[in-house]
């Protein structure tokens, strides 16, 4: 009898070993599949985890987080960033291929560039209420990223912030957030267009639409805010309509768009969302298109043409008329392609469909813009008015030839920033063509 129970135990005891065996095993095996083990950086402002150095520039006792440790990478499941750090580098989490979770502690300013990109793992974003800018590339290519709820203290995200996170469906945000151009390219959140545009909340974000020729286009009522850039390279886009309930502008709401000639501002309208684009650069609502010279602005914020000055290689765009319920549009169309700008002070031609090599320019009018005759290499001769005050043309290899009403004497009292031309006025003939 005691022979058996000596053999039931030994046994037993074999039997524990062997379940202890394979449960190592399975675990190793599991380990080696890639199942990592639950590890949290960050915990308790424990630092180990990281590579850090100290910030000497600003807050000099607080560190920055460099990257994670080699040995640590493919480990972290959950990253904390505590208060003791100032921020992080760019592509600090790099690699970090298993990393589900990321928490911004109270006190650190921001993340690096890029600093989360391809964590395609990633499912869960926390950042404190006060964290105020999300910077280029910082979350993108994070492909298991469905929901994003972001304090109403944030109130900037860079291009690319979101770039690439295709699961991405639902995020929560302010109204008054500045957005700049591709943060949320080719995620779910794209999904939803209207009329061309793509609208995220209550957001138009970008117009992705094959717009017709001399379009009138109006954002649905209920928008509140745009990005940067939600109309870029439109060319059919004449004029566009900003709706009442439309509260912030970004910079640069219409870059590129060739043919926009102007824009309407909503009644609700607060204020403009300027971002700067380089240190040289403050890009204005209307960015890079020449022809934009009216504003109707419909609110109770007092709008001046500086609102629409760009500074950018010491060059200057305007807007010729601004203008109010009480009063009227000066744009002018004639059956002939021009288009005028008539005000109690000027008569601008501010586009000029021409279809030969001839122009005859409207008496009266006293401003020729450079942006009228932009698309027209073909115009060699232009016939002028007397009126003609100001004159503003693009060098090229041909020569102008221009008829003028008036005298030399008048000529030469034009405010004209033009060359290579030859003029014949009513008393003679000046030559200033490059080949004189």
């Amino acid at each position: 009898m005691k022979k058996f129970h000596i053999g039931f135990i030994f046994i037993a005891i074999l039997a524990l070993c062997t379940v202890v065996a394979l449960s190592a095993c399975d675990k190793t095996q599991d380990e080696a599949e890639g199942e990592p083990i639950e590890l949290v950086a960050g915990k308790d402002g424990d630092l180990s985890m990281y590579e850090v150095y100290e910030n000497t520039v600003q807050e000099y006792d607080k560190f920055v987080i460099k990257k994670v440790k080699d040995e640590y990478k493919e480990k972290i499941t959950t990253a904390i960033i505590p208060d003791s750090v100032y921020c992080t580098d760019w592509n600090a989490f790099e690699g970090c291929k298993n990393l589900k979770k990321v928490i911004v502690q109270e006190g650190v300013r921001y993340l690096g560039r890029e600093a989360f990109k391809d964590c395609k793992k990633l499912e869960s974003i926390e950042l404190y209420d006060g964290f105020s800018s999300i910077y280029k590339g910082t979350f993108m290519n994070c492909t298991s990223l469905e929901e994003v709820v972001l304090p109403d203290s944030v109130q900037h995200i860079e291009e690319n912030a979101f770039k690439g996170c295709t699961a991405l469906r639902s995020i929560k945000m302010s109204d008054r957030v500045l957005i700049l151009g591709s943060a949320f390219d080719n995620t779910a959140l794209c999904d939803n267009v209207i009329d061309g545009m793509v609208y995220i909340n209550n957001i138009a974000y970008k117009y992705v639409g094959n717009m017709p020729q001399n379009t009138t286009y109006k954002l649905k009522e209920g928008t509140i805010n745009a990005t940067a850039y939600a109309f870029s390279d439109c060319d059919g886009l004449r004029h566009l309509v900003l709706p009442d309930s439309m509260e912030y502008i970004p910079s640069a709401l219409a870059n590129r768009c060739e043919n926009l000639l102007s824009l309407t501002i909503g009644r609700n309208f607060k204020k403009i969302n300027y971002f700067t684009g380089a240190w040289w650069r403050v890009a204005p609502v209307i960015d890079h298109s020449p022809r934009i010279v009216e504003v109707y602005n419909r609110s109770d914020v007092e709008l001046t043409k500086e609102f629409f000055y760009t500074s950018e290689n010491g060059e200057q765009m305007e807007i010729l008329h601004i203008y109010d319920d009480t009063g009227h549009s000066g744009l002018e169309t004639r059956d002939n392609g021009q288009v005028y700008l008539v005000t109690d002070t000027a008569k601008v031609l501010v586009e000029c469909a021409a279809d030969s090599d001839y122009v005859q320019v409207e008496d009266g009018t006293t401003y020729i813009r450079s942006s009228s005759l932009i698309d027209y290499a073909i115009v060699s001769k232009i016939v002028l008015p007397q009126s003609v005050t100001k004159i503003e043309m693009y060098c090229r290899e041909e020569s102008f030839q221009i008829q003028y009403a008036g005298t030399m004497a008048q000529w030469n009292a034009i405010d004209k920033t033009i060359d290579n031309y030859i003029v014949y006025c009513a008393d003679g003939t000046i030559d200033k063509s490059i080949n004189t």
